[in-house]
This record gives structure tokens, sequence and C-alpha cells, in this order.
């Protein structure tokens, strides 16, 4: 896909084995996000991107949680974080197809 987005997730980068349905710029809180939902290896998922800056001193439990209470993230479904500066990857609602 490719979507042009503004700066600062004009450089995310673009793995050639995940089909990106959706991606787009948002908010989570007080924070600027990029929201995508993609399919890779048979799995749907989205993800919510932050930049690392915002919210790096925050530990993977509190994203985690901090997703939960949004009501974005199924609560019996796994949630994964990872951090690749500048950007953390949150991603969530994870389904078999």
């Amino acid at each position: 896909m490719n979507t042009l987005l503004d700066a600062p997730f004009d450089k995310l980068p673009n793995d050639p084995n995940t089909k990106t349905r959706i991606r787009t710029v948002s908010r989570f809180g007080k924070f600027d996000v990029c929201y995508e939902e993609w399919i890779w290896d048979g799995i749907i998922g989205e993800s919510l991107i932050f930049l690392h800056e915002d919210i790096a001193h925050w530990s993977d439990e509190r994203i985690k949680m901090e997703m939960l209470e949004s009501t974005l993230a199924y609560r019996d479904h796994e949630i994964t974080v990872s951090r690749k500066p500048p950007y953390i990857f949150v991603s969530f609602n994870f389904k078999r197809l």
C-alpha cells in the first residue's frame, strides 16, 4: 500500500509480506499515532504506531493497560509491543483468517 502520510509517519517501514488494508494518522489521547489494519501470514490484525519519544518512558504493561482502557483492543486477545525507534508498534485484535 502506498498511502502518503504526513511527517513524522511518512518513513514507516513496509514489510513486503504484509498487506496493509488501512493506514491513517489519528489520535490516541494527546498523542498523534498511525493506525493500521493489516494481513500477514493468514492473520488479520491492527496496530497503533506511536512516536518513540512520546511514550518511551511507559512500560510495556502500561501501554497494554492504556490500550485495554481505550476499548480499542479486545480484552481476550493478545497485545504486543515492539520498540523500534523512532516508533513503538502496538499490535492487537489478532484473528486467524
